[in-house]
């Protein structure tokens, strides 16, 4: 990470960062993308990690260390994502994006609690965030089971994560509108149990939102070595 931006963060978030980079042999990038709004994200392959930023200089220690977090399950640890396999023969742009975003949301459930742990005011922050996605949850232009597949997230997001009494009745209220109330204790009681088995953790996400099981596979990485391969969650046993 240029020295630039290594500055900016706190002392507590410097040892991540060289740990990373160490691991990767190669510097965190930090790439401006104008299209941003007060918002970062980060991009992971095998050949290495890089931090997207709204504009120069903006570079808040809240959001840097999430983003960490995220880079390093992935090219430190080798926790794998989801991809669409190779072999699936309805492979859509649009697929590849939905496994993205529904992996990012995984991951949320085991980040985010230890970023609320290390900055206190992230969980109001997080709280906000659900709130306004269930807000704007009917001006969404997707498929019926797409909408049940994201109440089902934001309903175990709230209440395992945010934990928060008007968010989990908000929640719920969405939950009994679409008449799947029904499908909630048993979804979260089987993320709680498989929350530190990612492949497992995956598969209860397919089976409870009812996903194709042969769509899916887990891409690992070896950033150290650029190489990466893939597992069928078909061969993931829960």
């Amino acid at each position: 990470m240029k020295s630039t931006y290594f500055t900016l963060i706190d002392d507590e978030l410097r040892p991540l960062v060289q740990s990373i980079e160490a691991h990767i042999g190669s510097e965190i990038i930090i790439d401006i993308d104008d299209s941003r709004i007060n918002k970062l994200a980060c991009e992971v392959d095998k050949c290495g990690a890089k931090i997207l930023i709204p504009e120069s200089g903006f570079f808040p220690n809240e959001s840097v260390f999430h983003e960490l977090l995220h880079i390093s399950r992935f090219c430190l640890y080798e926790t794998p994502r989801i991809v669409v396999c190779e072999s699936y023969n309805d492979w859509t742009p649009e697929l590849e994006t939905g496994f993205t975003s529904l992996d990012n949301s995984i991951e949320h459930f085991i980040i985010v609690p230890e970023e609320c742990i290390q900055f206190r005011n992230r969980i109001s922050y997080w709280k906000d965030k659900t709130n306004n996605a269930i807000d704007i949850f009917y001006t969404l232009r997707v498929t019926n089971d797409d909408r049940e597949r994201l109440a089902l997230i934001h309903w175990a997001f709230s209440k395992h994560v945010i934990q928060d009494a008007e968010l989990t009745k908000k929640a719920d209220a969405l939950v009994e509108e679409l008449k799947i109330k029904d499908r909630t204790v048993p979804f979260l009681d089987e993320i709680t149990q498989y929350l530190d088995e990612k492949e497992k953790l995956v598969k209860v996400f397919f089976k409870h939102l009812r996903l194709p099981l042969e769509a899916g596979c887990l891409e690992y990485l070896d950033c150290k070595n650029t190489q990466s391969h893939e597992k069928p969650l078909t061969e993931v046993c829960l």
